[in-house]
This record gives C-alpha cells, structure tokens and sequence, in this order.
C-alpha cells in the first residue's frame, strides 16, 4: 500500500504581512487541486511572531485541507499559544513540556521533534528531548511490524554550506548527541526539515556502521522569505513538497 503525505513548511504568518496567508492559502489550493493527500505535516514556523491570533489564522487556513494535519514548532514559534491552538487535533501531549510525538502510517512510523530554542533562533535538543526520542525510536523499532521511521524536525542537523552560518543548533554537540541517538536504529530512512529557507538534499552521516540518511530541506511558504536565487514569478509560485511512501 502506497500513501502520499504532503510537506508544508516556514508559513511564517504574520499580523504584519498579510501576504503570507495569501501564500498558504495558494499552497493549500494548489495541494487540494491534485489527488488528496493522505496527511500534511508543518515543519515548524507556523507564525512569525507568535501570536495567538496568527495561530487562529493558520488554524482556519490548514483546516481546509481534506485530511490530518500534523505540525512542530520551528524558532518563530511559541509552543504555549501552539499547544492552545492545535490541542483539538489530538496529537499533542498538553502536560509535555516539549511538542513531540510519533505518527502511524501503514508503512512508516513519522516521529515529529521539537528542535525550537526559546533564546534563540538557532536549534536546541536537550537531554530530555533526546530521552524521548529515544523512546519514539524504541517503540517504533519492533521488529514484527517491517515498518521503516522518519524523523521531522525543522532545524536541520549538518552544515548548510549555501549560508553564511552553516550551523543550525547553538551548541553543535546536540547534533553530535542526535546522531549518536539515530544511529541506533537502523529502520530510520529519511529525515525531513524546513527552517533554511531553501530546497537543499543532503545527508546525515552516522557514526555507528557509517550509515548516510538522506536529509530533505523544503523552502518556505512565505514567498517574500525564499532565500538563495529566486525570481519575482518563483516567489509567487506555491511550494510544498510530496511523498509517496510504501511499496
């Protein structure tokens, strides 16, 4: 069996830039022209600032999507007002201080992390949220039912070499802690970000077996954000990225 599940990231939208719900919104057309999803999922920087009434915003545009929507807080996000948000969904964790939790499809376990550093606007993965990690990757692993993992997050974990500042995370050493997590489980088959504002394929090198995990950066929504080279027409362009999981 073979599921699509569709990719949206960096909406960034603000009381300030009312163009960037007009960006959505064109995304969330464009995906609802073409054969339904199975699931959506958000990699983080839903709002640009916050604020509850951005998050109201976001919630009424990703309602119109004809399936479940899954979403993690990136850096512009305040898990506080995400949590109020969104805790009708069902998949959030209210008394867990972090946004993290585990997805089934019927080929794949997505396990979602909240990478989001409240001082600042680089990643963070603290012991705790590497403990449970550790414990979505533990019960996604059990050998009976063949599924294979990926991980969303939405800072990407190796050195972006097309920005200035190549590393994402204010400490390097949680990647370092992060890889050696992940390269216990040999069933992780990809991981999946946003957060650099560009498409950018890569891979993340393990350290136990020497294993590469291919990285899939998507750039943002908000087409006034989208860095690198990028004409007039592209930022006009809706971006979300599709993918076919099974057999």
């Amino acid at each position: 069996m073979t599921i699509k599940v569709t990719q949206i990231t960096d909406t960034h939208l603000s009381v300030d830039h009312p163009s960037r719900s007009d960006d959505l919104r064109n995304c969330i057309d464009a995906i609802n022209r073409r054969d339904a999803p199975d699931l959506v999922f958000h990699t983080g920087d839903v709002t640009h600032n916050g604020r509850i009434d951005e998050y109201a915003q976001a919630a009424d545009l990703l309602a119109s999507l004809p399936c479940p929507v899954y979403a993690i807080p990136g850096n512009k996000d305040n898990r506080q007002h995400f949590k109020q948000t969104f805790a009708a969904t069902g998949y959030l964790q209210l008394s867990d201080p972090f946004i993290q939790y585990r997805v089934e499809t019927p080929r794949h376990h997505m396990v979602f992390l909240d990478t989001l550093c409240e001082t600042s606007n680089k990643g963070e993965l603290c012991s705790a949220r590497l403990t449970q990690l550790k414990t979505l990757l533990d019960e996604s692993s059990q050998p009976a039912d063949g599924k294979g993992i990926i991980i969303v997050m939405h800072h990407s974990p190796f050195e972006v070499d097309e920005i200035p500042d190549p590393r994402q995370f204010a400490d390097w050493s949680d990647v370092a802690a992060f890889g050696k997590v992940i390269s216990q489980y040999p069933k992780i088959e990809r991981i999946i970000c946003g957060h650099v504002h560009r498409n950018i394929e890569s891979a993340f090198h393990t350290t136990a077996g020497g294993r590469n995990i291919p990285i899939h950066v998507l750039t943002c929504a908000a087409g006034d954000l989208r860095k690198g080279k990028v004409s007039d027409a592209e930022r006009k362009q809706p971006v979300f990225r599709e993918f076919l999981l099974g057999d």
